[in-house]
């Protein structure tokens, strides 16, 4: 049945329909809501961002000034270039401008120190906040001072894992003046302002690197760093790669002397606190209509669908052979006038078809059984000449050896007198024959077996294979073959029949043959007996691989045993079995079966049964 006429899938797209408009309409004006909640958020943080922003410049422009000033007015400062250093005069102006810095540090709460460095006696003059300047902070000053003439921009210089904002100004390139602010210390006056649990506020470079503390990860801000310059918009929302997967507010505003960015990174849920109610609603509304959709559903399908469901299965196991189906009788008199009905019909069909298939079994039987007895004389035939001339050559251990291995051979005709025997059985039943032929063919004759152990217990037609390997022996030694190699292969196939079938040219459905059981095979088994001889001429392969080959009455007397081999197949796995002839390069014939994976017996049934008789274990033989 097809789906999208099903009567299910329509009721149930009619009731969607009927909801779709109304849960769309909700979406929208819940989403409508939130994106007004959003925008309102961001003016008003933007506001608040730039304020802040604007305290920094003014901090930074008025640490700037002090340095320009005190360059061309302080005396002491003057005083320092001028005398050397350890002079008296050296060391009173060197006291008196550590007061005066100190004293100034109260005027700057963001800066953590003034310094002035001579770079003619390498000596610092340092006054500091909280603490005093470390060697590698005070190696970082002297870098700066000595790379090049100092510009009129912060700089950023970076210590201990720590950054700093560090500017140096001088007026005769000897003697410099410059403070140095932490920017955890520039941020600090903004800490108590609440950008909730998770919200935060940090200072990012213009090349994305933050600057301090931060939880966003390293993917986040540089994506941040990609949008620094667009101001296009008051604000972007980006996906949050450490929050679970949610999103982040986020705006950011450029510090006016420096290469800093301020940024405030607020998580969006935060932001729609204040919309309790709709956010709510962006996951009732769904669920309400699921479960609504779901009551609907429930009471149709018991009272219609349910009663359909049953019939409708009932009538797809007919059409596939199950004639034994009963459908379970509904309440509802409707239906049960249609499932009694049906299951009165399905009876009727069930008895005519037993009485029919019981015919055709017995026929069937009595055909194969014909078929199979037309094989065994061949090979009987053939071993008696071979002893007749051993006996004439009065070869009397030939003579028994062959006819031990002729005992075997109706040995085993009469223990399995029957439709089916194992690939391994059929195998051994082989070795016995090639070892006859060896006795005739001492030093021209090599027969290779290779057989994959999960096939040893498929079930075929008995000398399936050993009509094949004496068709090689038959044909192969014609030419000039000084010697001719045999080669047995059963392996798995993963490709389905009906492409090889289809390739071979001859295969088609048999509507009088019914295969063995009713299990679809888990794949299929290649069966290829290849020998070195001269091959098939072009006009006799192609007429081999055509379907009239097997089913002209009047030419099955030439190939007796490829036909026999051919209809037991075809009347045991019907189109699911096929054969094809090709010819090998440079030269040589191969045969490939092919027949559904259908065993008969488990592996290690067939492993105790041969270890019982004597037989080897080993998949690949060589004579």
């Amino acid at each position: 049945m097809k789906i999208r006429t099903s009567l299910q899938l329509k009721m149930i797209a009619a009731f969607a329909l009927v909801l779709a408009p109304l849960i769309i309409f909700l979406y929208y004006i819940t989403l409508y809501s939130m994106d007004v909640v959003r925008v309102q958020v961001a003016q008003s943080n933007q506001n608040l961002l730039a304020t802040y922003v604007r305290q920094m410049d003014q901090s930074i422009a008025g640490m700037t000034n002090y340095l320009y000033k005190q360059v061309l007015s302080d005396t002491d400062l003057k005083t320092v270039g001028i005398y050397e250093y350890g002079s008296e005069a050296y060391d009173l102006s060197q006291v008196a401008l550590s007061k005066k810095m100190y004293m100034e540090l109260n005027n700057h709460p963001v800066a953590g120190a003034f310094f002035v460095y001579d770079s003619d006696a390498d000596n610092f003059i340092v006054s500091y906040r909280d603490k005093d300047l470390q060697d590698e902070e005070l190696g970082a000053i002297k870098a700066h001072t000595q790379a090049a003439v100092p510009s009129t921009a912060w700089s950023v210089v970076t210590t201990g894992g720590s950054h700093s904002l560090l500017k140096v100004a001088s007026l005769d390139g000897r003697v410099y003046l410059g403070a140095w602010v932490p920017l955890s210390g520039l941020t600090q006056s903004i800490k108590p302002f609440n950008f909730g649990r998770e919200g935060e506020i940090f200072l990012l470079s213009g090349k994305g690197v933050p600057l301090t503390a931060t939880t966003l990860a390293p993917h986040d801000t540089e994506r941040l760093r990609q949008l620094l310059g667009d101001r296009q918009e008051p604000y972007r929302i980006l996906a949050d790669s450490q929050g679970g997967g949610g999103s982040r507010l986020t705006l950011w505003m450029k510090l006016g002397e420096t290469d800093l960015f301020l940024v405030i990174s607020i998580p969006e849920k935060n932001v729609l606190l204040q919309l309790p109610f709709y956010k709510k609603m962006i996951y009732v509304i769904p669920l309400l209509c699921i479960a609504v959709l779901c009551v609907y559903y429930f009471i149709l399908r018991r009272i219609l669908l349910v009663p359909m469901s049953r019939l409708l299965g009932g009538m797809r196991k007919m059409v596939h052979g199950d004639l034994s189906v009963q459908v379970k009788e509904e309440p509802s008199s409707e239906f049960s006038y249609l499932i009694q009905t049906f299951n009165q019909m399905g009876a009727e069909i069930r008895d005519l078809k037993i009485d029919r298939y019981e015919e055709r079994l017995k026929v069937q039987r009595a055909e194969f059984r014909y078929l199979q007895a037309q094989i065994n004389p061949h090979f009987y035939l053939n071993t008696l000449n071979i002893i007749y001339n051993a006996a004439v050559l009065r070869e009397m251990e030939t003579v028994k050896t062959l006819a031990l291995h002729l005992a075997e051979f109706f040995r085993f005709r009469i223990r399995k007198n029957t439709d089916e025997v194992p690939v391994r059985e059929e195998i051994a039943f082989i070795e016995g024959y090639l070892a006859i032929q060896k006795v005739r063919f001492p030093d021209t004759l090599t027969c290779r077996i290779d057989v994959d152990p999960a096939y040893e217990g498929l079930m075929i037609p008995p000398l399936t294979i050993q009509t094949l390997v004496e068709n090689c022996m038959v044909h192969g030694f014609k030419g000039e073959i000084e010697s001719l190699q045999i080669e047995i292969r059963v392996t798995g196939s993963d490709g389905g029949a009906a492409g090889y079938a289809e390739t071979a040219g001859y295969v088609e459905p048999d509507g009088n043959v019914e295969p063995d059981g009713n299990v679809e095979p888990a794949g299929y088994v290649e069966i290829e007996v290849r020998d070195n001889g001269v091959g098939f001429t072009e006009e006799k392969l192609q007429a081999m691989n055509t379907r009239a080959y097997f089913t002209n009455v009047s030419d099955s007397d030439s190939h007796i045993g490829l036909w026999n081999v051919y209809h037991r197949l075809r009347m045991k796995h019907a189109d699911r079995a096929s054969i094809l002839f090709r010819n090998l390069e440079p030269h040589g014939a191969a045969v490939v079966l092919r027949i559904p994976a259908v065993p008969g017996r488990s592996g290690a049934e067939g492993k105790e049964e041969a270890g019982s008789s004597g037989e080897g274990e080993a998949s690949c033989i060589l004579y």
